[in-house]
């Protein structure tokens, strides 16, 4: 886990109970490193079909959504993929598949994984790999009060974010209502300077108790 969450985690007191990303959300460093691979020039589909081990036909859909009518990468009519969910939409593309394409990502060095590495940018908000965790973690754990009233946020981006949880990454917190830039913008300085600073009773008395 990023050292910079573990000590934002333990100032809240909730250091053995993080809220993490799952694999398979938007947004995720996973999430990102599987669409660099699909993306990338040298993604055949020999590349997928053989060598990663996909279901021929997930291959094929695959190859044939991203490059379009001529069915050649490199073109005016590809159609890169810009998220997960429209990979997921493919036909042949389920969970296996996901899983295969993740560990092939993580291991050739298409995932984000630096924690000053750039992640991704939400309604004009870039985050890195570390900010992105930090405000993961903030926004589930941090109560309305604390939200509200020390942070800043609008109430109505506070109940957005509470009903929404668990929030498994920026991404999805991005699409919630009322939740825009300045609200990113908001939880990323909050949560950045909660990392830096030493434990503080007053702050961690408006974080919820671990398994609330």
């Amino acid at each position: 886990m990023n050292r910079h969450v573990v000590a934002f985690l333990a100032l809240v007191g909730c250091a053995d109970a993080p809220v993490l990303p799952s694999a398979a959300s938007e947004g995720t460093p996973e999430a990102v490193g599987v669409l660099a691979l699909l993306n990338d020039t040298g993604t055949t589909y020999a590349l997928l079909d053989d060598t990663i081990g996909l279901d021929r036909r997930a291959a094929g859909s695959i190859v044939a959504h991203r490059d379009g009518d001529d069915r050649v990468y490199g073109t005016a009519d590809d159609r890169p993929f810009t998220s997960l969910s429209e990979v997921e939409d493919l036909y042949y593309v389920g969970e296996a598949a996901l899983g295969l394409l993740a560990d092939w990502a993580w291991d050739h060095d298409f995932v984000p994984s630096e924690e000053d590495e750039v992640l991704g940018a939400w309604d004009g908000v870039t985050f890195t790999v570390g900010e992105a965790d930090l405000v993961v973690a903030l926004a589930n754990r941090a109560d309305e009060d604390y939200l509200d009233a020390d942070i800043g946020l609008d109430s109505r981006a506070v109940r957005s974010i509470v009903y929404a949880r668990p929030i498994p990454s920026v991404a999805t917190l991005s699409d919630l209502y009322y939740v825009g830039g300045d609200t990113l913008e908001a939880l990323r300085d909050a949560a950045i300077a909660l990392a830096e600073c030493e434990a503080d009773p007053e702050v961690a008395a408006h974080v919820e108790a671990c398994g609330a």
